[in-house]
């Protein structure tokens, strides 16, 4: 006579998966929430140092540009589907179409805008020191007011200060740039380049080197002339 044994077989039942299933997505929404508040924790930090120290009070204050401030950022078109353009909402990977001059010292802004969506560069949630920034790709994105001229060509009693980082830095990756009239003709007034070995800037078709070690891809840097 045969006799059949059978080994006893141990596993969970669907409650027990289902209790394991929600404690997984418990803890992984709670590790996404908390990097989520640990990144607005930071842009507001950023964003009350910025309007709390002295750059709104320097004398005659032209133009104040701040990607933390996400009211001063219009996003318009894909990918997120924008009808028209919103401001305080951009997500990561937003065009840009509109970045607004936050200076309190002047009623009438000089806002930069961008019109067509193929030139339009993106908003980056986490971009230079993990903050909000600006992304153009070194090509044919940028961001311009051709009315409002804050510099005029043969003034040189101006301080300008960037902060900023290139993917790549090669001998013509132009930072900032503005003519004497309007914005693409008459002669420079500042142009700011970043090359291989340092940030060459531009003024009445004369040029300067800032003294600076050679740039590298990727390093964040404060330039200021």
């Amino acid at each position: 006579m045969k006799k059949l044994f059978r080994k006893n077989l141990l596993g969970f039942s669907l409650i027990e998966l289902s209790i394991v299933i929600l404690i997984i997505g418990i803890l992984v929404a709670g590790v996404t929430q908390g990097s989520r508040l640990v990144r607005e924790s930071r842009v507001t930090t950023a964003k009350t140092l910025t309007e709390s120290s002295d750059v709104s009070s320097i004398p005659d204050l032209t133009l104040w540009l701040d990607a933390t401030d996400a009211a001063t950022i219009g996003s318009n078109g894909l990918p997120n589907g924008f009808s028209g353009e919103v401001f305080g909402n951009s997500e990561d990977g937003d065009y840009v179409s509109t970045w607004q001059d936050k200076n309190p010292q002047l009623s009438s802004k000089i806002n930069l805008t961008q019109t067509t969506g193929s030139y339009r560069p993106l908003y980056e949630e986490q971009g230079i020191s993990g903050l909000p920034s600006i992304d153009f790709n070194g090509s044919d994105e940028y961001l311009a007011n051709t009315t409002s001229v804050p510099i005029t060509s043969g003034d040189d009693t101006f301080t300008i200060a960037v902060v900023w980082s290139g993917d790549t830095v090669t001998s013509s990756d132009t930072i900032l740039s503005q003519n004497g009239s309007v914005w693409g003709s008459g002669d420079d007034a500042v142009t700011l380049i970043a090359q291989t070995s340092s940030v060459r800037y531009y003024t009445d078709n004369a040029s300067y080197d800032t003294i600076a070690p050679s740039l590298v891809a990727n390093k964040e840097y404060i330039t200021i002339v």
